[in-house]
């Protein structure tokens, strides 16, 4: 019998000094030194876009959020693996919301640049607009090769937030 404790009290110190050698030898990694810290977030089109989208939205209670995750924005209904998994890693360049408090999202804006004629992201573009369709969150697609007008934004914005006001009236 006490052969047997000895035994286990052996394994027990031997698989707690492996673990200890694997965590010890993770933390040593040098990992942590293959990065720096970015410049900027934005692309030089996005910054360019973020200072129109500023301007357009300058005497507005709305709020500009920047590249956030679409997982953080939409909820899967239930616990659907799969749906989830497509969320992930997708980001919406720019995210008007409504309030400061709750930060209510009230349009999308995706950023068409030359990553726009691959064919992968176009797929999965669409599937995002119609994701946003679904959850009746207006998207606006913005071509970052035509130039910026203030006005035109502001307005284009406003027609979108107040189309889908009515719809949702509308529906309910």
């Amino acid at each position: 019998m006490i052969c047997i404790t000895i035994i286990i009290i052996a394994l027990l110190i031997k698989a707690a000094v492996k673990l200890y050698t694997k965590i010890k030898n993770k933390l040593n990694s040098k990992d942590e030194f293959l990065f720096k810290k970015s410049n900027s977030i934005l692309t030089i089109a996005e910054k360019n876009f973020y200072q129109v989208l500023k301007t357009a939205l300058i005497d507005t209670d709305y709020f500009i959020c920047i590249k956030i995750n679409l997982d953080s924005v939409l909820c899967v209904k239930g616990n659907k693996k799969s749906s989830i998994k497509k969320l992930t890693n997708k980001q919406i360049d720019f995210l008007i919301c409504s309030d400061s408090i709750y930060f209510n999202p009230i349009l999308a804006i995706e950023l068409d640049d030359k990553w726009y004629n691959n064919i992968d992201k176009i797929v999965v573009d669409k599937f995002v607009e119609r994701v946003y369709e679904s959850v009746k969150l207006p998207f606006l697609r913005v071509n970052t090769n035509n130039p910026y007008s203030t006005n035109e934004l502001r307005e284009e914005i406003y027609k979108l937030v107040e189309n889908y006001k009515i719809k949702d009236e509308i529906i309910l």
